[in-house]
């Protein structure tokens, strides 16, 4: 935490998380949830510019050896979801730590939270993914079938302001969501359309893009290598036909 200056006012501790949750017998701990939280006394003895200048060292190890470095943004938003669930249903943004440990906390079921992929392509300023069908016909060897996969569309444009980030129409491309705004289009189409063919995608690739058609060809072969690993990490703990949905993403080049 810290002031508009980015001065050093405390961090987090496992404190700040007890008092959050809701759930746990407060007599067990010393501490009270009316208590004020103050900051660890070690950050009171460190100065705000070699606070600075430690997070400037940890950025630097983690772009260089953080693969996905260019993809997490600066807004550090976080997306929760259910640990089992479809259509969408239960998932929430955050880029709020608090904010996300009590909803975390307050479900029944397990949740998830991973990174959000701030720094994300976009179509006509909209976030998308690509809804592809892997039919696994043998598990020992592995024989997998890739179906033509298709584009999913947001129907209003990414944001990732605190408001922006309520607004399931603009980051969750599930069709169950997206068909629920007034402005969502169920056809194959460049202009206004919800959900494109591989054919269509190309060719907007093609208008806007050297070398489009050598593009998709990328994004085909990282497909296949995603819906592969996907399959190795399971192989062995299923025996039985099965149809296998993935939604890759694709980060900003």
């Amino acid at each position: 935490q810290g002031d508009k200056d980015g001065n050093i006012a405390g961090v987090l501790g496992i404190h700040h998380y007890l008092w959050i949750r809701l759930d746990l017998p407060w007599k067990s701990f010393s501490i009270s949830r009316t208590k004020e939280l103050e900051p660890p006394h070690l950050w009171r003895a460190w100065s705000p510019e070699s606070v600075r200048q430690k997070v400037a060292d940890v950025f630097s190890r983690l772009k260089a050896e953080h693969v996905q470095f260019g993809m997490d943004g600066v807004r550090n938003v976080w997306l929760v979801k259910p640990g089992c669930g479809t259509r969408g249903n239960g998932i929430k943004c955050f880029d709020n730590i608090r904010e996300l440990l009590c909803y975390a906390a307050g479900r029944r079921k397990g949740a998830i939270a991973q990174k959000y992929i701030e720094n994300c392509l976009l179509l006509h300023g909209k976030k998308f993914d690509i809804r592809s069908w892997t039919l696994v016909s043998n598990w020992n060897p592995l024989t997998a079938w890739l179906h033509e996969p298709y584009m999913r569309i947001c129907t209003e444009r990414h944001s990732l302001d605190a408001d922006g980030l309520k607004n399931q129409f603009k980051h969750l491309c599930n069709r169950c969501v997206q068909v629920k705004s007034g402005s969502y289009e169920d056809e194959d189409s460049e202009l206004g359309g919800n959900m494109w063919s591989v054919e269509t995608f190309k060719g907007y690739l093609q208008d806007n893009f050297e070398g489009g058609e050598s593009l998709w060809k990328k994004v085909e072969d990282q497909i296949r290598r995603i819906s592969l690993m996907c399959l190795h990490c399971v192989q062995e703990l299923v025996a039985c036909t099965r149809v296998v949905a993935a939604d890759p993403l694709s980060r900003r080049i």
